[in-house]
């Protein structure tokens, strides 16, 4: 077997630090015949921690890090990197700066996977103090035939898929949800489709609960509408006994009302 090369730091007394190994590298300079200056690459410090000032390459399978601080250095990586803690705070990943994820056109895989088996723990957590920016912004303008967004959520029994809820107090003018189909050309486009493939009889496909007391409920303006199609269309083909549309008013005001 080959004999170890150690590399040492001068050794410190009591409680006085011990000396650094420093790795020093003099990068091309302009034309002359003076020595380029040195520059450190890396550095070992006595409590076994290590500085790279440079970019770090791995072309292993498999990488393993530590405690590990990265700063503004680049990661570049072939295989697979294995994060244990890379910040102080116990935290398994904390990055102190704007953070992109990359795959080229042969990527071949997810760009991204959040796995998580902690069942009674949120898969993602955005903290966000944005003020006057979007807090996430998605934009997929090459889509043509895909989902830009596909939820499935099968053994649901008394959550829900999406649970959107604002407590502003503010009396400004504002739409929670806006659906908008921009482009005039796009005839053939349904704004929004409820499709309700439960029969039962308290099952409703669209269920409006308003605590409104001078505005309105439900409000439609088609202004736009020449044709004989009609602003609001219903279809009841399998009615036996029931009623296509009921309406029923239960107040017991004497005032004048419709």
């Amino acid at each position: 077997a080959g004999g170890s090369l150690t590399f040492q730091g001068c050794q410190g007394k009591g409680s006085g630090a011990g000396g650094d190994i420093i790795f020093q590298t003099a990068n091309a300079g302009v034309s002359g015949s003076s020595l380029n200056a040195l520059a450190t690459a890396l550095t070992i410090s006595d409590d076994l921690s290590s500085s790279f000032a440079g970019g770090i390459t791995s072309t292993a399978a498999a990488n393993t890090f530590g405690a590990t601080s990265f700063n503004d250095a680049n990661i570049t990586n072939v295989g697979d990197i294995a994060l244990d803690t890379i910040s102080s705070d116990g935290s398994l990943v904390t990055v102190n700066a704007p953070m992109e994820i990359a795959q080229g056109a042969s990527g071949g895989d997810t760009c991204l996977i959040v796995d998580n088996d902690d069942t009674d723990q949120i898969g993602i957590d955005i903290q966000a103090a944005n003020i006057d920016a979007d807090v996430i912004q998605c934009t997929a303008d090459a889509v043509t035939t895909a989902n830009i967004l596909d939820v499935t959520a099968d053994a649901l029994t008394t959550g829900k898929i999406m649970n959107l809820v604002s407590d502003s107090s503010s009396t400004g003018t504002r739409s929670l949800v806006t659906i908008h189909n921009d482009n005039t050309a796009a005839v053939s486009t349904t704004l929004l489709e409820l499709k309700q493939d439960a029969t039962g009889a308290g099952v409703a496909a669209l269920d409006i609960l308003s605590a409104t007391v001078t505005g309105k409920a439900a409000a439609i303006t088609a202004d736009s509408i020449t044709s004989t199609d009609g602003a609001v269309e219903m279809s009841f083909d399998g009615l036996t006994t029931g009623s296509g549309l009921k309406v029923s008013c239960n107040s017991s005001s004497t005032g004048a009302h419709s």
